[in-house]
């Protein structure tokens, strides 16, 4: 999948320049013109989407359902167990950020190996 990936961007790369080559020079600033005002349009909308997500799981903190996971167990898990756990974990943190009415995920009783895991995952001192 990288591969498809790398060549995909390497194609279109070849495209832009073969096409920037042949343009007059108006041409030319006008192709950059609107490639930056379309990059400037997917940035924008991105940012909006990402402060809409944090007013939606802010607002779920008084308003949303509260979920509660307990893994006050966790010490009666094996290695495998826990990290089966923790990629659920991460997988309902995914989904409830998509959704349009997010619960409030509450994590109790972290500790051990299971604090551990958790404490790896990229961003999970900045879950909301």
């Amino acid at each position: 999948m990288k591969e498809h990936k790398k060549r995909e961007g390497e194609r279109k790369r070849k495209e832009w320049d073969q096409m920037l080559e042949g343009a007059t020079e108006e041409e030319r600033k006008r192709l950059i013109d609107s490639r930056k005002g379309l990059r400037k349009e997917r940035m924008e909308k991105r940012s909006n989407e990402r402060e809409n997500k944090i007013q939606r799981l802010t607002a779920s903190k008084q308003h949303g359902q509260n979920i509660v996971v307990d893994f006050e167990f966790s010490h009666l898990m094996t290695t495998s167990e826990i990290h089966s756990l923790v990629q659920q974990i991460m997988y309902c943190y995914a989904i409830n950020g998509r959704s349009t009415s997010p619960g409030h995920l509450w994590l109790t009783s972290l500790q051990g190996e299971m604090e551990i895991q958790l404490k790896r995952l990229p961003g999970f001192d900045k879950w909301i």
